[in-house]
């Protein structure tokens, strides 16, 4: 009590003896709206506004805006701002209210040191009220009573929804928020450091009579004297209720973690874990309890560094010191807060942070105790109101915060949201900052600010900054798991670890995930799907975004996304990236998706693939004609050409980032001075001295004797003698020991072999159309592409032509291709010359035969019968001649070529044969120089020691044939039968061969469909000879027409398919009633009969399992209702499934009605299923294959082939493009007029994303859709 006593005598004092210093006015011209009154206020929009408040201290206000108090530092003599109230003049107390609304007021200085009664506000009287208002930044110093925002709180004053987070000094009742308070304190907060000599509080230093609630302190707080307390100095008769701190406390005669010592007064429901130390009497909780009492109230034992809640309980009082120590583990678990409501007071996550109050929690972030209670509620929006910056929390030595976290130990902050209750709302940066935030989580999956993005989930206009994210897999620094969500004009700085699925900004963008235009520059290690922006972009989209961080993992390593299933779209990175094994890349390790205009640098990144995002120089990734046209360089994109990489427009931490190398454009020798070469530079570079340069003239080092240039593009080196005429002039550079950078301090890259002067060196490759090497001076049978290209000295060249076959001399490009194709011997000559005069040519050779050697046979074949045969084989090439290694012959009794028993024989000589009866045939295989090969055979010799059986018709010796056998030569003929005809065209087979025709005895064995009857004989029909005619035949056979003139009856010479047992009906088929005779083409034999088939009315209903409401549904319908599509036996249609090129051809052809007509048959095709209909298309000029013999019918057929083929049937002119797609470019050349064409007549549309996927394979919905816009 008599403590108690003493204190108030000293504060009498204070407020009688205090000084009253000359008041500093606002101007009179800063005017405020509104007239003062409650329901009125005046507004407050200025600093000067500000400053007036103190000229009726008993109105109402409210600020308008936040307010920049910077220049107070420089007023009343570096006094600065003079106190609302107070200022050593005990009577001029604000009685009225002041509402921040929300806002701050920044960068506050009062620097008053002999002056009492010192804050924002000097002294608050009765009824006076401070509310919703922050102070951030600058200094309040004062002598005795002073606070942050409020020096004295008088009985009936209060405080409420406000914090400071300035530093605060002062000598004695010196608090964060409040010097001393008699009256009320609610929801608020003190974050700055605050120092004085005695009764010093992290929120108020001296508490009398007051009542505290739901506030906490987080600020050190140091006394050189007595009474220092986390929260408050002395508790003098007041109730602290629901609050905490969490800042160390250190001071001399009493120190505790929540207040140095009580008079009375109670404490309920509060904890602190603040350090704690003190000479005197020190405790966790209370320094020295007098009175006061304490329930449900705890510290943390270890972060406090003492075993005692309270330092002293003194005796008398009549009450004890219950409160209750935890471990730091205990203290991040709820139960061990017995008593405590933790649904409407108190909320925690459970192992990761120590209890927050819920009126903490806000949409409108200001602090990290607000962004970390995002957790309570994570489907609704949050804003950030300015940058949040958690300092020292995480690296500090201590684990008093509010995550127990420091350096090497604990988990750091705990992402928002996770796989089941993911964030699904709008967090909105502001285009703020988030700075030295960590996460280490290595044992966790889905860590990152936000752990789990769900979809429609938005994370936009933010920064992270400072820190580092560690998690297990699916790891990020802004996100874990992106499924659905969307990361925009955001980017992260900090180094990311983890195992699978790692990123710079988002772990995983799993389906449907969007980050568009946000950039990552930190470091990322983990083991599989690894990437600078995004470790795993699984059917997600990645668009206008960037990294430049260093990228490390085992397999799937990219240095923008470790593996690709989605889109990427213009998008780049410049980091090294390195795996131990398995897929890497510049860009994306392991991708699956087609990436549209990616690059990136394969000098920095120590990669040079090209099919997963373009590989580019540092030099062309300063150009901004490296991104064009796809680039949007007006309203997303901005460069500064030849010193940084693209940056992102208008966006926070990405303007003015150079992270991009110098480079050298040229290295020139100093024709003025030829003992000095200079170095050309995209952008300006500065050096202290030579070290790591080296200079080389023919091979020998030079000594550097002068080096001139700094901020500068160009860099001229000066040697110790001038170079000689001719000499090969190389500079190197290593990046270890020079110290060549740019003006941002980046480091030039080594530089191994630059020339300076070499004399021009004419490489040339020489490719046959196989694309193997042609060795110059041999001869092929294939065109012969040469390419010549100075390897050296090509900057200076001042002329380059070729001729070819003693021309005229043409100007030539480096690197251009001559395609040769004439056959014979070509002469072809490159010649260049560079500026020096100097001249180099070269002289080629191409020798090309494309002509297989002749084979003569004397005789070839004979059908008259003899005991032996020896005829005479002479081979002959004019062009590149005969190479008689390859000359081998083998007699058999098949015409087919044999795969065995070849030998070899000199060409004009007799190779006989006798003594074994029958037929034979001798082939011959020769090649020529140029891999020619011929493979011929005789026709037939006929060897027999007696002569044939009786038969029906006469052989070519005069005997008699069987009956129904005959004998039919290369000229061809006709063959009449009983019931038929059969017609052979000249060459039809290569060879003399016996025909037989026999009618099938009992037809009623034989199968027939629905509707099918048999109207003719049915006619086997065989050779004696393998294989297939070389030309078509054709039947006729006689039938009962008399039988099937009925209406609605069709007639079909048909053959037996006798795999499938159906009846197939011939090409080129033709009936002439009047004879009844049916007729039609084959190219093979076997069973043949006239099938009448009942015709039924098609149905119009066509149905399919699987197409309804797909969007080609209507024109499937169509095309099958019309016949020129069909379905799947089970009912299906399978709409997505690719359509071959073969498919598409035969639904062109029956869908347009084309007639059977003979075109090409391609060699792919000669025993294909759909080769009548591919002839057919060929001759109306709607196909016309990859080359003159392949046509690949089996191959997915592509959107630019059905295209084509769609243009080639309509023979619509064809265009230039008008319309501009974005991937146009991966147009082939021969069909880019088509596409324009069909585009500009609405045939195709193009894909949502403006891109025509000209090389994507078509589907059978898009054949049916394209189709059907076509009739």
């Amino acid at each position: 009590m008599k403590l108690k006593q003493f204190l108030s005598c000293i504060t009498i004092i204070l407020l009688v003896t205090g000084i009253f210093p000359l008041q500093v006015f606002a101007a009179s011209d800063a005017a405020m709206t509104g007239d003062g009154s409650p329901a009125n206020p005046y507004t407050v929009m200025t600093l000067e506004q500000l400053d007036a408040v103190r000229n009726n201290l008993s109105s109402h206000y409210k600020l308008g805006a936040d307010i920049d108090a910077s220049e107070t530092a420089g007023w009343n003599g570096g006094e600065g701002f003079e106190p609302v109230g107070g200022n050593g003049n005990a009577s001029s107390r604000f009685t009225g209210t002041f509402d921040g609304a929300g806002h701050v007021i920044q960068n506050l200085t009062v620097n008053r040191p002999m002056t009492e009664f010192v804050g924002l506000f000097g002294i608050v009287g009765s009824g006076g009220m401070i509310k919703d208002v922050g102070l951030v930044g600058g200094s309040i110093t004062g002598n005795s009573v002073t606070g942050g925002l409020v020096g004295y709180g008088i009985a009936g004053s209060s405080i409420s929804s406000s914090y400071s987070s300035v530093s605060v000094n002062g000598s004695v009742y010196v608090g964060g928020l409040t010097g001393r308070h008699d009256g009320a304190v609610s929801d608020s907060y003190a974050t700055g450091p605050v120092s004085g000599t005695a009764v010093v509080g992290g929120l108020a230093g001296d508490l009398e009579g007051a009542d505290v609630i739901r506030s906490y302190a987080s600020g050190e707080v140091n006394a050189s004297g007595g009474h220092a307390g986390g929260l408050a100095g002395i508790n003098a008769g007041s109730t602290i209720i629901q609050s905490y701190a969490i800042g160390a406390v250190s001071g001399i005669d009493t120190a505790g973690g929540l207040v140095g010592m009580t008079d009375y007064g109670l404490i309920r429901q509060s904890y602190a874990s603040g350090a704690v130390k003190g000479s005197g009497y020190a405790g966790g909780l209370v320094g020295s309890n007098n009175g006061a009492l304490i329930e449900q109230s705890f510290w943390d034992q270890e972060a406090a560094g003492q075993s005692g809640a309270c330092g002293n309980n003194t005796d008398g009082y009549g009450v004890t010191c219950p409160s209750t120590g935890l471990a730091t583990m205990q203290a991040l678990v709820p139960n061990s807060y017995s008593g405590w409501d933790f649904t409407n007071v108190w909320f925690m996550i459970e192992g990761s942070t120590r209890p927050f109050l819920r009126s903490e929690w806000s949409q409108r972030i200001t602090n990290t105790h607000q962004l970390q209670l995002m957790t309570m509620n994570p489907g609704v929006n949050y804003t950030l109101a300015r940058d949040i910056d958690f300092g020292t929390v995480f690296t500090d030595n201590n684990r008093s915060d509010m995550w127990a976290t420091r350096h090497g130990e604990g988990s750091g902050f705990a992402p928002v949201g996770n796989m089941s209750n993911p964030y699904v709302a709008e967090f909105d940066g502001s285009n703020h900052l988030i700075g030295n935030m960590v996460i280490n989580r290595p044992a966790t999956d889905f860590v990152g600010l936000f752990g789990n993005l769900g979809s429609g989930g938005v994370v936009r206009n933010v920064g992270l900054e400072g820190g580092f994210v560690s998690g297990r897999s699916s790891t990020g620094a802004l996100v874990g798991e992106s499924y659905g969500g969307t990361i925009a004009q955001s980017y992260s700085s900090v180094d990311v670890s983890g195992t699978n699925n790692v990123g710079g900004v988002v772990g995983q963008n799993n389906i449907g995930g969007i980050v568009s235009q946000s950039f990552a520059t930190g470091s990322i290690a983990g083991q599989y799907a690894v990437g600078g922006l995004v470790g795993r972009n699984e059917r997600g989209a990645i668009n206008d975004a960037y990294s430049t961080g260093f990228v490390n993992g085992i397999s799937e390593v990219g240095g923008l996304a470790g593996r690709n299933v989605g889109s990427i779209n213009r998008a780049y990175s410049v980091g090294k990236v390195t795996a131990a094994e398995g897929s890497v890349g510049g860009l994306v390790g392991r991708n699956f998706e087609p990436v549209i205009s990616g690059r990136y640098n394969s000098q920095t990144s120590g990669h040079g693939d090209a099919d997963k995002g373009i590989p580019r120089t540092t030099a062309e990734m300063k150009q901004r004609a490296t991104f064009e046209p796809d680039w949007d360089f007006v309203h997303i994109w901005t460069i500064e050409e030849g010193k940084v990489y693209p940056a992102l427009r208008d966006f926070i931490g990405n303007i003015g980032r150079d992270v991009a190398p110098p480079t050298v454009v040229s290295a020139v020798m100093d024709v003025e001075q030829p003992d000095r070469i200079l170095l050309h530079f995209d952008e300006e570079v500065r050096l202290t001295d030579a070290d790591g340069v080296m200079i080389e003239s023919d091979g020998v080092g030079t000594t550097i004797i002068d080096v001139e240039g700094e901020s500068t593009k160009i860099l001229a080196f000066t040697v110790s003698d001038a170079f000689e005429q001719g000499a090969e002039v190389i500079f190197s550079y290593d990046a270890l020991l020079g110290n060549i950078v740019d003006l941002a301090g980046n480091p030039m890259s080594s530089l191994a072999g630059q020339i300076v002067y070499k004399l021009p060196v004419i490489g040339i490759m020489m490719k046959k159309a196989d694309a193997s090497d042609y060795e110059n001076g041999g001869w092929t049978n294939q065109s012969v592409t040469v390419i010549a290209n100075v390897e050296a000295g090509a900057g200076d060249m001042a002329e380059f032509f070729y001729t070819l076959n003693g021309g005229l001399e043409q100007a030539y490009t480096n690197g251009s291709p001559i395609v040769i194709t004439e056959e014979g011997t070509n002469s072809l000559t490159f010649q260049v010359t560079d500026r020096a005069g100097h001249t180099v040519s070269v002289e080629l050779e191409v020798k090309i035969d494309k002509s297989p050697p002749s084979v003569i046979y004397a005789p070839s074949g004979s059908e008259t019968q003899a005991s032996s045969a020896s005829p005479t084989v002479t081979a002959d090439d004019a062009a590149s001649g005969v190479n008689a290694s390859t000359l081998q012959y083998v007699w058999t009794t098949d015409a087919s070529p044999p795969s065995s028993g070849w030998t070899p024989f000199v060409s004009g000589t007799g190779l006989a044969k006798s003594g074994v009866d029958g037929d034979w045939y001798l082939h011959i295989r020769v090649s020529d120089a140029a891999g020619n090969e011929s493979v011929r055979v005789s026709d037939r010799f006929r060897l027999m020691s007696r002569t044939g059986s009786e038969g029906g018709n006469s052989g070519a010796g005069g005997y008699q044939l069987p009956k129904g056998t005959y004998l039919v030569g290369m000229n061809g003929g006709t063959v009449t039968f009983d019931g038929g005809q059969i017609f052979f065209p000249a060459d039809a087979i290569s060879r003399t061969f016996y025909l037989k025709i026999t009618e099938v005895a009992d037809p009623n064995t034989l199968p027939l469909s629905d509707g099918q009857r048999l109207v003719s004989r049915v006619f086997e029909v065989t050779k004696d000879q393998a294989g297939e005619f070389d030309k078509d035949v054709s039947i006729h056979l006689q039938f009962d027409f008399e039988s099937v003139r009925d209406e609605g009856t069709e007639v079909l010479l048909c053959w037996l398919n006798e795999e499938t047992g159906q009846w197939m009906p011939l090409d080129n088929r033709k009936v002439d009633w009047e004879k009844g005779v049916a007729g039609g083409t084959t190219n093979h034999f076997t069973k043949f009969a006239v099938i009448a088939v009942t015709e039924e009315k098609a149905e119009t209903d066509v149905r399919f399992t699987d197409i309804q409401g797909h969007w080609a549904e209507k024109s499937i319908v169509e095309l099958a209702e019309k016949g020129a599509l069909h379905g799947y036996t089970d009912g299906s249609f399978m709409p997505d499934l690719e359509i071959t090129r073969a498919e598409f051809a035969v639904i062109l052809v029956q869908a347009l009605d084309y007639t059977d007509k003979e075109g090409k048959t391609f060699n792919d095709m000669a025993n294909h299923w759909a080769r009548h209909a591919v002839s057919t298309a060929h001759a109306y000029g709607v196909v016309h294959g990859y080359n003159d013999n392949t046509f690949a019918p089996d191959d997915p057929i592509t959107r630019e082939q059905m295209t084509k083929m769609i243009m080639n049937a309509l023979q619509l002119e064809t265009k230039p493009f008008v319309r501009t797609f974005a991937d146009q470019n991966k147009i082939s050349k021969w069909a880019r007029e088509a596409v324009a064409a069909a585009a500009e007549s609405g045939l195709i549309i193009g894909y949502p994303d403006n891109t025509i996927r000209p090389q994507a394979h078509a589907t059978r919905a898009e054949a049916a859709s394209l189709i059907g816009r076509l009739l």
